[in-house]
């Protein structure tokens, strides 16, 4: 029974670095294509937007809020002569981004700032991906780009993990920071433990073989880096 259950744990385990691993693959894939400069920038722009947003995210809902009120007094013909002798518009103007406030002290209290402050952060990722495009004309397909890329995609996990894992877990309002974190981490592993697990299978498997399997990978290694070169040098 113990076997089993644990048979079933390495399934699922394994079924998860898959999907990582394929999901990994994508966003270097992605990286590779678009190129190093523009997945660079992409990568800065996204991680430094996602901080400013955290730390100083209430300065966002406060310019939300006072556009939204200026938007409500416009409509009420707040600043037209008829609204100023009526008092129209004045002192009826409703927020549009609600502040979450600590829930320990003011348990649930309905609120919509996270979501406002996400939806701004996709915003600015998808601005930054349109940007790059047009106007970044040079960049470089090489192995930089594709760690930018994973750097991406490792970074678009962090930020769209909770939200996905409360979709399964309606009962779960919120997960911590280091909790995803520790998830990330625990992918990372897992998946480079299946990648060296296969590694070393392939080469016990392989046998006597082993030496023209490492000349047949110099070659590989030595033609990718010719073709790199002659690429660059046009």
């Amino acid at each position: 029974m113990d076997s089993a259950l644990t048979g079933l744990q390495t399934l699922d385990q394994l079924q998860i670095a898959i999907a990582f691993l394929l999901y990994a693959f994508l966003f270097g894939w992605i990286g590779y294509q678009r190129g190093a400069t523009r997945e660079w920038w992409v990568l800065g722009v996204a991680a430094t937007a996602l901080v400013v947003l955290r730390l100083q995210g209430s300065i966002f809902v406060r310019i939300a809020n006072l556009g939204w009120r200026l938007v409500q007094l416009l409509m009420a013909g707040g600043l037209s002569e008829d609204g100023a002798s009526t008092g129209t518009g004045t002192g009826t103007a409703t927020r549009l981004i609600t502040t979450c406030p600590d829930p320990q002290t003011v348990p649930a209290t309905p609120c919509n700032e996270s979501a406002y402050l996400f939806l701004l952060w996709v915003a600015v990722v998808i601005f930054a991906y349109v940007a790059t495009t047009v106007w970044i004309k040079k960049s470089p397909s090489n192995g930089w780009a594709i760690v930018a890329g994973l750097g991406s995609g490792l970074l678009y996990a962090s930020v769209f993990l909770p939200r996905l894992l409360v979709l399964f877990r309606p009962d779960v309002v919120e997960f911590d920071q280091p909790i995803i974190l520790a998830t990330l981490v625990t992918l990372l592993r897992t998946a480079f433990s299946l990648i060296w697990n296969i590694f070393r299978s392939f080469w016990v498997a392989v046998g006597s073989a082993q030496p023209f399997v490492i000349l047949l990978i110099l070659i590989v290694l030595v033609v990718g880096a010719a073709s790199t070169l002659r690429g660059a040098k046009k």
